[in-house]
């Protein structure tokens, strides 16, 4: 059957949008490590045999999280680049799950509220008043790394008593608000805290350079 070109065009530009706009280089990242993989080993065609030892062999360097998270990138892939339903490779689903069985990941630090409250009230401003904003914004919004980074001064409506914040970029790609308030709490009592009004001459709340290094964009 021959089908027109621009069909096929067409069609190949929808399928590349099917990715997770926000995280698709990593998903062509993981496929392109897979294509690499194949040509390393001159393997040519893909079957279940294939991806379980590509799979097998990713297994020896990352831990079961990893897998489970390469496997489903590299699955989405082959779904919309070649057309291969990654979910009838039964032996591949096994195979991570045999993987897991008793693994214990390893628990991430985290900061409890005093932690938090010291570094709000302590730290100097000079160097830390930026970070101490993010601190407050990111709390009070449960805020990911790029809907803070994404805020714009016309984001952030301050009502003196309060502040309400706008997040227009977010991960379900919906507008969310959040509000700032002074509750008394001794995360809002730093003076100055959340005062912004002297970057009226940028356009971004935030931003970021050197590796999470955070630096104050109305300097």
């Amino acid at each position: 059957m021959s089908v027109p070109q621009a069909i096929v065009d067409e069609a190949t530009n929808v399928a590349a949008s099917l990715l997770p706009e926000k995280s698709s280089a990593r998903y062509e990242h993981e496929y392109a490590e897979f294509k690499k993989w194949q040509n390393e080993n001159n393997v040519t065609g893909i079957t279940e045999d294939v991806l379980l030892a590509y799979i097998s062999s990713l297994s020896k360097k990352f831990s079961p999280n990893s897998l489970w998270s390469k496997w489903s990138m590299v699955k989405s892939c082959l779904q919309v680049r070649e057309n291969i339903d990654g979910r009838r490779f039964h032996k591949v689903i096994a195979f991570l799950k045999r993987r897991n069985e008793r693994y214990v990941p390893k628990k991430a630090k985290t900061l409890t509220k005093e932690h938090v409250e010291k570094f709000i009230l302590e730290a100097p401003d000079d160097k830390w008043l930026l970070a101490e904003v993010i601190t407050i914004f990111g709390i009070f919004g449960c805020c990911r790394c790029d809907e803070l980074l994404s805020l714009t001064l016309n984001d952030v409506e301050d009502l003196e008593k309060y502040i309400v914040v706008t997040l227009r970029e977010t991960k379900n790609l919906t507008t969310r608000r959040f509000t700032i308030t002074d509750d008394g709490s001794d995360l809002t009592s730093s003076s100055g805290v959340i005062n912004i009004s002297g970057s009226k001459n940028c356009t971004m709340v935030f931003n970021v350079y050197d590796k999470a290094q955070f630096a104050n964009v109305n300097k």
